[in-house]
């Protein structure tokens, strides 16, 4: 096996062993009821400029409250992932006629050309190397799209002034924080400081390690269990990185194909840096898929 092809099975090793504890995460990781309200109005708006008969949609991921959300009547959605962990143990399952996943590569998915018209991700970008595999993406939603569509997805991004370390940690402790999973987010982000955006799961684990937490007392300040404080051990063997840019830089990074339509800023717990964005597709873009 090539190193390329043992790196990508490596990453992909990351998805199944996240597949497994996937139930076990919550918000912001997961979307709330929020995020799936925005989601359900962005797309009722594109439903209702196309007449009122349902939407073609086309997935990134299978993410499961996304799949089971109540659609406008006619709807059809294809979902689309690269690891089959995913897609056995997360995936809800097809239904004839209304949805069905594909085990594929986003970044090189030939989908018909205006075949769909919205594209709904959550993190989907996030799961990518900034910038060059966004506008790779970029370039085939656009081509995916219709004209009058939209490309609705929750990101991740990191704040425009980055918190330190030490006031994460310190913040943890205090029981300041009321979710793990909101922990790893802020975690990660201030470990990329006001430079990086992309970073390996990996140095997170090692980071989280190096801070040598007192489990007993974390537990006892926050009241979280253990089974959730362990979801960090997922990132400790991964090959897989993240990315975070900020929402200005991912609008100047779509901007050859997207232009930002409406933002949704979700109120629970680090909801300011998980905004639900609308983008409409521009006319004619200037860069062609890269084969």
């Amino acid at each position: 096996m090539t190193n390329t092809l043992q790196h990508a099975a490596q990453k992909l090793e990351h998805w199944h062993t996240l597949a497994q504890s996937y139930f076990a995460l919550g918000a912001p990781l997961h979307p709330s009821a929020e995020d799936i309200a925005a989601v359900a109005r962005f797309v009722a708006q594109v439903n209702a400029a196309g007449g009122g008969h349902g939407v073609q949609m086309l997935m990134w991921g299978a993410t499961p409250a996304l799949a089971e959300m109540q659609w406008p009547a006619g709807s059809t959605m294809l979902a689309v992932d690269r690891s089959n962990g995913m897609l056995n143990l997360v995936w809800p399952g097809d239904i004839p006629q209304q949805r069905q996943a594909l085990c594929a590569d986003w970044l090189d998915l030939r989908v018909a050309e205006h075949a769909y018209d919205v594209v709904i991700g959550d993190g989907s970008f996030n799961c990518l190397a900034y910038p060059n595999q966004y506008q790779q993406l970029a370039a085939v939603t656009h081509r995916a799209l219709q004209p009058g569509g939209a490309l609705i997805s929750r990101f991740f991004v990191k704040p425009a002034q980055p918190e330190t370390l030490d006031a994460v940690f310190c913040a943890l402790m205090s029981g300041e924080i009321h979710s793990f999973h909101a922990f790893k987010w802020r975690l990660v982000m201030a470990m990329l400081g006001d430079q990086a955006i992309n970073i390996a799961v990996r140095d997170v684990w090692e980071m989280w390690d190096q801070a040598q937490i007192n489990l007993d007392k974390l537990m006892r300040v926050t009241g979280w269990p253990a089974t959730t404080i362990n979801t960090i051990n997922n990132y400790q063997h991964s090959e897989a990185r993240y990315s975070f840019p900020g929402l200005p830089e991912i609008r100047q990074c779509l901007a050859e194909w997207f232009e930002v339509s409406q933002v949704y800023t979700p109120t629970y717990e680090l909801g300011e840096r998980c905004p639900t964005v609308m983008f409409r597709p521009k006319q004619s873009p200037m860069i062609p898929i890269e084969k």
